[in-house]
């Protein structure tokens, strides 16, 4: 068995992982809301409550990882570490703390691991992966199963909930702030004019949750994993006409997200209307299963 900890912007998660027959099955999936992003400075540090609720987390799994025979943990961090001006300083207080050496992960990187751990569950040939985490957004362009062009934009469910919204429900002023500045990032970017964006893997917590949302309120199977892209725009519709209706929903599936889903759902909805994608397959493996795949076919143990 092998484990891994995720340090994301949102959220921390302790994964254990059983490999058999060269396939990942979780067996121990342990996450904590810490919201490292929030205590992101205006100067783009971290700050000292950021990093002892990262430590603190960090020691509990780390004696809950102690408590079983992993043959290796492996420990990577995500945007909340990338994204900072004394990414260092955090690494090494982590060392002296927990004894843990962490692996900052690029933007491009934590793109093409997500593709790596969405290919072994997502047949899908060309398309475009999108991952909205907490602190970014990974977008990657593939072709005939082949990675054409992997990107990281610095947008994400949680900090796009720092910097514009108020109140724990956005407006849909709010939310059309966040639009713009997003479809501002995606103008600039240079991917491949004959790339097939039509359809969608999706990918990570905001991914599944809006899989979660849709299978409910349309009283879909739970295990359905494909919905078309009108959903997300029927999503906003919901919020002007009947609020409540999709905050209950949200309550009831993911609190813990009832403030960064709506946030994360728009920046999904930019990326949809902006290269006019139809269907959305989503992926139950992302970042931490593409890792570790790697990790294990480069570094075999």
């Amino acid at each position: 068995m092998y484990g891994v900890i995720d340090i994301g912007s949102n959220t921390m998660r302790f994964v254990i992982y059983r490999l058999q027959n060269g396939i990942l099955f979780p067996m121990l999936n342990q996450k904590v809301t810490a919201g490292l992003a929030s205590y992101i400075s205006s100067k783009g540090k971290m700050k000292a409550a950021g990093i002892a609720e990262a430590i603190k987390v960090l020691q509990e799994f780390k004696q809950a990882a102690e408590m079983i025979h992993l043959e290796k943990l492996w420990v990577f961090g995500t945007a909340p570490l990338r994204n900072i001006s004394n990414t260092e300083e955090v690494l090494q207080a982590v060392r002296d703390a927990c004894g843990i050496e962490v692996r900052v992960l690029s933007g491009k990187e934590e793109a093409l691991f997500d593709y790596y751990g969405a290919l072994h569950h997502a047949a899908m040939e060309d398309g475009l992966l999108v991952d909205v985490g907490g602190g970014s957004t990974e977008l990657v362009f593939f072709q005939e199963k082949k990675v054409i062009y992997a990107t990281s934009l610095p947008m994400g469910s949680l900090n796009s909930y720092t910097c514009f919204i108020e109140n724990i429900i956005p407006t849909l002023k709010e939310l059309e702030k966040i639009r713009t500045a997003f479809q501002n990032q995606l103008q600039v970017l240079s991917y491949p004019a004959q790339a097939d964006t039509s359809r969608i893997c999706s990918v990570g917590g905001s991914a599944r949750t809006i899989l979660k949302l849709y299978n409910t309120l349309n009283k879909v199977n739970k295990y359905n994993l494909q919905y078309d892209s009108a959903f997300l725009e029927q999503c906003l519709t919901w919020l002007k006409k009947d609020p409540n209706k999709l905050k209950n929903a949200i309550l009831k599936l993911a609190p813990d997200r009832i403030h960064t889903l709506l946030p994360g759902m728009m920046i999904f909805y930019t990326v949809v209307k902006f290269f006019n994608s139809q269907s959305i397959t989503t992926s139950l493996c992302g970042v931490r299963e593409g890792f570790l795949y790697h990790i294990l076919n480069e570094n075999p143990l």
